[in-house]
């Protein structure tokens, strides 16, 4: 047989190791989610829900219409559609309660009235009071895990939890370090796991006490639906579980026509779990202007996840005048990535990182549950022919500071319309996942990954 010329084998060897090349050196941005397995994410689930059922409850039970009602409401018909083994739970201690009390899911529906909470002027009362031990709904008592299958030698295995807490989340200090501690322990097991806190503000006709006790007397705060956008009492629900099933829970909870779906406020919580945000490229229009249109590589590396990318040439022959850009940019959606709307004044540009020079953001907003930035691009800023990628990054703390700050007050200066000490929990959660991470954007809320090269 004839042997191959030299030239020709060093030549395929050449071709060849540059296609390897090219494929392993993909543009990357953020770790692709992992696909949902198929079917309702909230199917076949242990669901454990609890109330706080301390005296500070007791305002939102006074208007049998109020939000705090209607999410009671809400979260009762979705679970019980969604085909889970849910359970509820009564959550609170007192000297000779340590453990949350079981209830049925009538008895659940009655956290819509004043009997379900403490209120020391009943004479003879239908549940015992008790004070904020939240811990409690994270140390329930085991139930049996399911037996085999017949033929099978190995133990079933045991269900995932989805857990639902409903508080105003103004527990005394220690009990905001367990609460948190707990949480942080049950996402260390499941790393896969993701936490919601959703805030919603709510009528309130009742008494505000203290987080630390005798710091201030108990004082009436009374608050109606006129008012409620601005002035309501904030409630929250606290949710665990299988990210799949929590952001199920999430959605669905939305689109129910209730007013609880408005004035909501999000913060999520992940060790393993991808949940950064970002942009949206096909929301982007292919061709932007006169000189600048997007591209499918950058420096002949291809994104490994397309969408995540924005990348664009700018032809300079075809600018005229000023060759700098401004762009708007969606986001993907993601209802936990602040709960509503945030303003410009709210998310202001320099809560973002941004890696260039060459780049700014003039504007931020996030609208229906879309990160909007306005962009300035300026390719005069770059050599020619040379492509740069620009991340522009907002991290989960500016983010966290940003949703909650309108909310969040102290024992010195009691608030109705705000939650004591609510940032130095959303603080001590983040700052235990943080630690756990396992994601290397773990600590990013958005993470827009952009592209672009200039040809004179």
């Amino acid at each position: 047989m004839r042997p191959f010329p030299r030239l020709l084998i060093g030549g395929l060897t050449t071709l060849f190791l540059g296609a390897c090349g090219a494929r392993s050196a993909q543009l990357t941005c953020v770790e692709a989610p992992k696909t949902e397995t198929a079917g309702a994410p909230l199917a076949n689930l242990r669901v454990n829900v609890g109330v706080d059922a301390s005296e500070s409850m007791l305002g939102y039970a006074a208007n049998p219409a109020s939000r705090y009602a209607q999410a009671i409401n809400a979260l009762h018909t979705l679970l019980q559609t969604q085909g889970s083994q849910t359970r509820y739970w009564r959550v609170g201690g007192n000297e000779s309660q340590t453990q949350a009390q079981s209830v049925t899911a009538a008895q659940f529906l009655q956290a819509r009235t004043p009997a379900f909470y403490c209120d020391r002027n009943q004479p003879s009362p239908q549940f015992p009071c008790v004070t904020s031990t939240l811990g409690q709904i994270y140390s329930l008592p085991q139930e049996a895990s399911p037996s085999p299958e017949p033929d099978s030698e190995s133990p079933a295995p045991a269900p995932q939890t989805l857990t639902v807490l409903i508080t105003d989340l103004e527990p005394d200090a220690a009990a905001v370090g367990d609460l948190s501690g707990k949480i942080s322990a049950q996402l260390r097991a499941n790393p896969d796991y993701k936490v919601v806190l959703l805030g919603v503000r709510s009528e309130f006709d009742g008494n505000l006490f203290p987080a630390m006790s005798g710091a201030f007397p108990a004082t009436r705060y009374q608050v109606n639906r006129a008012e409620v956008e601005t002035k309501g009492r904030p409630f929250f629900v606290l949710m665990s579980g299988p990210q799949g099933a929590v952001d199920a829970l999430v959605k669905e909870f939305r689109r129910l026509p209730l007013d609880v779906n408005r004035s909501f406020r999000a913060a999520s919580f992940a060790i393993n779990a991808q949940d950064t945000v970002t942009l949206d490229r096909s929301a982007v229009a292919e061709k932007i202007n006169n000189c600048v249109s997007q591209s499918g590589a950058l420096n002949r590396q291809r994104p490994a996840e397309e969408n995540q990318w924005l990348l664009l040439e700018q032809d300079g022959a075809q600018c005229e005048g000023e060759q700098s850009l401004t762009l708007k940019v969606p986001s993907r959606s993601s209802p936990t990535l602040a709960g509503g709307d945030l303003t410009e004044a709210e998310l202001k540009p320099e809560l973002f990182a941004v890696s260039q020079p060459w780049g700014a953001v003039e504007k931020a907003a996030i609208k229906q549950d879309q990160l909007i930035l306005n962009l300035r691009l300026d390719g005069q800023k770059l050599p020619p022919k040379k492509g740069e990628a620009l991340f522009v990054t907002l991290p989960r703390r500016e983010l966290d500071r940003a949703v909650w700050q309108d909310w969040d007050t102290d024992v010195a200066q009691p608030d109705g319309a705000r939650t004591q000490n609510l940032l130095l929990f959303v603080s001590g959660l983040r700052g235990a996942v943080e630690r756990e991470s396992q994601n290397k954007d773990g600590d990013l809320a958005a993470k827009y990954c952009l592209g672009l090269v200039r040809y004179p």
